[in-house]
């Protein structure tokens, strides 16, 4: 009885093709959900530095944002006019934070209005 083995190749971060980033399928699974990463998703250096740099922050009791409000949604937010928010829907690209929750990503400033039954602000 004669046996052949055949190599196989194993796709993983060291053995990605990729110069700059991974791709999903040498990265594998998400430690967290068991299945491919989200595309974008923060993996590595990038990720390690993110969950390390919140471990610092609560060791010292100090908190950064650095620029950017990434915490939690209210449920409820007291506005000081009632109305419909208006806006060039073109200029905005939704898309979810790293939490999942919807958001908006505008590159450009953007003009807003507040339209009421009795005044436009």
């Amino acid at each position: 009885m004669t046996s052949r083995s055949q190599p196989i190749y194993i796709q993983t971060p060291f053995t990605c093709q990729s110069a700059f980033w991974i791709y999903r399928l040498c990265y594998g699974q998400s430690p967290t959900h068991g299945d491919l990463v989200e595309l974008g998703q923060t993996v590595g250096i990038i990720a390690s530095q993110s969950i390390g740099e919140l471990g610092t922050q609560l060791t010292l009791k100090t908190f950064h944002t650095g620029g950017v409000f990434t915490g939690g949604t209210a449920e409820h937010v007291q506005a000081p006019s009632n109305g419909k928010i208006k806006f060039n829907e073109d200029l905005v690209h939704p898309i979810h934070t790293r939490h999942g929750h919807p958001a908006f990503l505008c590159y450009v400033d953007l003009y807003v209005t507040i339209e009421s039954q009795d005044i436009i602000h």
